[in-house]
Formats: structure tokens, C-alpha cells, sequence
């Protein structure tokens, strides 16, 4: 299926060591989108930012300050907000896919992260788990 969207993939099949580092990139998100990882419901959920712009265009009130085109933000009116409660503790890989998405998704995806540190002398007598 892949080699249908692009020409470059026919040929290549199995041979693992003769992808590009562009191709890799695209079966990564292939491959993420098909086992409905983060990043297929953010893709998902994201549509809904390109429909309200599309609405915009179509039916917005450019008589209202807001309406006007040079003010006009979708994000104002939706944003898909997760919740990353382990990025501390994310590896390289992971951040550089953290990363990735956050240039997929520019406007329309936004993170929210608790600060995290280690439990302190008296995170035993305050009834701290271990593990957190």
C-alpha cells in the first residue's frame, strides 16, 4: 500500500537496510496510525481544528473583531489538550516523537505536564508512595 502513494517505495519490500531516513519517518507514522497510538487519536482529533477553519472561510462573520481574517485563530476555539503525566522519564526516542507531533500538530495540540522530583526526606512520614 505504501509503494501506491508513493513511487519511490516499489521494489524495496523487506529490504530493511535500503529505506531512507524520509521513508522510515513514514512507516513510523504508518505504523503508529494503524496500531491507534497517541498520535492516530490526536490526528484524529485534530481534524476538528481544520473543520472550524474550513467553516470560517465559508460562513465567518467577518463584521465581528474576532471574525475578521487577520485575527481569526481556530485555537481559540479548540485545542486537543493530552496529558503526558510519564514525559519526565521519556527516553530519546520518545522525546524525538513527542517532538515530531508537536510539528505535526503546531497549533491545534498542546501538552500538559506536572513537573515531577524525586520524594524528599520526609516523603515516607507524608505517606509518598515509593514509586512516586
Amino acid at each position: 500500500r505504501m509503494g501506491q502513494r508513493s513511487g519511490d517505495w516499489r521494489g524495496i519490500g523487506r529490504k530493511w537496510n535500503s529505506y531512507n531516513e524520509e521513508q522510515w519517518l513514514k512507516l513510523c507514522v504508518w505504523a503508529s496510525m494503524r496500531n491507534q497510538t497517541l498520535l492516530r487519536t490526536v490526528a484524529g482529533m485534530t481534524l476538528y481544528h481544520q473543520a472550524l477553519d474550513c467553516h470560517h472561510t465559508v460562513q465567518g462573520n467577518r463584521e465581528c473583531l474576532l471574525g475578521r481574517d487577520e485575527v481569526w485563530d481556530p485555537a481559540a476555539c479548540f485545542t486537543c489538550l493530552i496529558a503526558m503525566q510519564q514525559y519526565a522519564y521519556f527516553n530519546a526516542t520518545q522525546l524525538e516523537h513527542t517532538e515530531w507531533m508537536f510539528k505535526m500538530f503546531p497549533s491545534s495540540m498542546k501538552v500538559a505536564f506536572i513537573d515531577s522530583e524525586d520524594k524528599g526526606a520526609q516523603g515516607d512520614t507524608d505517606n509518598v508512595h515509593a514509586g512516586q
